[in-house]
């Protein structure tokens, strides 16, 4: 009996060197991954030019996933990296708007509903996952002209959500209206009210700040005025207008509504617009044409609003794009313009981002690509190697190209290798890394 109760005791006592045994090594592991966060492969290779070009510019990102994420900075040529590992698993969301999802402002993301009346809901990201919050709504004066009516033919220019910039707290809209369109469209701030709730009086009705005509759209000569879209410069507003195959960037004062200046591209035809013989005939030739869609970044403390747009048509294995920037601070006026063909890889359409800035004459340009694979060594696309490419541009000439150098592949490098299966390959950000919040400083 003594001896079992001798036992029981020591088995009990056991324990406790077993348990700390197991507390050592689990506290190795944590501080060999702790002192590893900053590891990883980070550095820069000249492709073409001299680092010089990009010395005096600073890039920032970050490369993350569902667990951790590196921020990296690019000063004086040199990449310098902090790793933060979460202290609990996060929802991987990229800060990159996709046509026809909500579009995310700040800490808000915003979509867009209706046909002539709109209604635009808002919602909160907390911990990455979108929170309703409020809803505004506008009814423009615009109406469907008579031959869109009768075939129901009637379209926007671009996805709602391109209508909309915000100005602070502020939010506005226009509606990216088509050809199909007359009446007068206009610039409006929105009044928001909270979701969820019905107002007991009427709903807020929104503050209009300008008038956009669409006079040019009852002749039905010509390519007629579409509004491709808006964005916030600093305290300003530009809308982007397509007219008489021109692109005019038209700047508005978010208060008053006062008009400030009016920049203009010529020979700048859209995609697929049938009737219009200019643009008819420019197809016909194979010369460039332009897709609706943009992306655009903005340089508030310069107000300097930089766009990029797809020309068509391209050669297999190219990608032909328009980057043109405006300077915002007295009027509106066109600083720089190119036409740019991307050899160094495809369009990555899943997770690709890319940033823009336009400092002292030169464009800095910052563009995720996916590897070509001309042999098909691929089962999945999205599983190709990703290049991160710095360029630097003097006018039209093109003076800088680097790589940003990362193991970013070795993620996928067990996935790549698998062969088809059935319903294909589940990709999920919160275990792939990506890159994220790129910016030319």
């Amino acid at each position: 009996m003594e001896k079992r109760s001798i036992m029981k005791k020591w088995k009990k006592h056991a324990v406790i060197p077993a348990l700390l045994a197991a507390i050592g090594i689990i506290s190795a592991i944590a501080f060999d991954t702790f002192k590893m966060r900053d590891d990883g492969t980070f550095y820069i290779q000249d492709l073409q030019g001299s680092r010089e070009t990009i010395r005096d510019i600073t890039f920032s990102g970050e490369l993350k996933d569902g667990y951790h994420r590196t921020r990296f900075r690019i000063e004086q040529g040199e990449v310098r990296t902090r790793t933060e590992l979460f202290k609990q698993p996060e929802y991987a969301r990229a800060n990159r708007y996709s046509p026809g999802a909500p579009k995310q402002m700040g800490e808000t993301e915003y979509e867009v509903h209706g046909s002539l009346a709109f209604e635009i809901t808002s919602r909160e990201i907390v911990n990455g996952i979108p929170i309703p919050a409020g809803v505004a709504n506008v009814t423009p004066g615009i109406f469907y002209s008579d031959s869109a009516r009768q075939d129901n033919s009637s379209r926007y220019t671009n996805p709602l959500e391109y209508g909309l910039a915000k100005v602070g707290d502020r939010v506005f809209f226009t509606v990216p209206v088509s050809a199909d369109f007359q009446g007068a469209s206009g610039i409006y701030e929105l009044n928001f009210y909270e979701w969820g709730r019905v107002p007991t009086e009427e709903k807020p009705v929104p503050r209009k700040i300008a008038e956009i005509g669409l006079e040019a759209n009852q002749s039905g000569q010509g390519s007629g005025l579409e509004i491709l879209g808006m964005e916030a410069v600093g305290s300003k507003l530009a809308v982007l207008i397509a007219e008489d195959n021109r692109l005019k960037i038209r700047g508005f004062d978010s208060e008053s509504g006062e008009q400030l200046g009016e920049a203009v591209i010529p020979e700048f035809r859209l995609v697929g617009r049938t009737g219009d013989q200019q643009t008819e005939q420019a197809e016909a030739k194979n010369l460039e044409v332009y897709h609706e869609t943009y992306t655009a970044f903005v340089d508030p403390e310069r107000n300097i609003l930089n766009l990029s747009f797809n020309a068509s048509p391209s050669e297999p294995g190219e990608l032909k794009r328009m980057l043109v920037s405006f300077d915002f601070s007295d009027g509106v006026r066109m600083v720089n313009k190119l036409q740019w063909t991307i050899e160094d890889g495809d369009e990555d359409n899943f997770s690709g981002m890319m940033s823009m800035g336009y400092r002292d004459g030169k464009l800095y340009v910052l563009k995720t690509l996916r590897e070509r694979d001309d042999q098909e060594r691929y089962a999945y696309d999205i599983l190709r190697p990703k290049r991160f490419l710095i360029y630097a541009f003097e006018g039209s000439e093109l003076i800088y190209k680097g790589e940003l150098k990362t193991d970013l592949n070795d993620d996928i490098i067990r996935a790549m290798n698998l062969a088809p299966a059935r319903g294909g390959f589940s990709y999920d950000q919160k275990e792939y890394r990506f890159f994220d919040q790129l910016k030319v400083e």
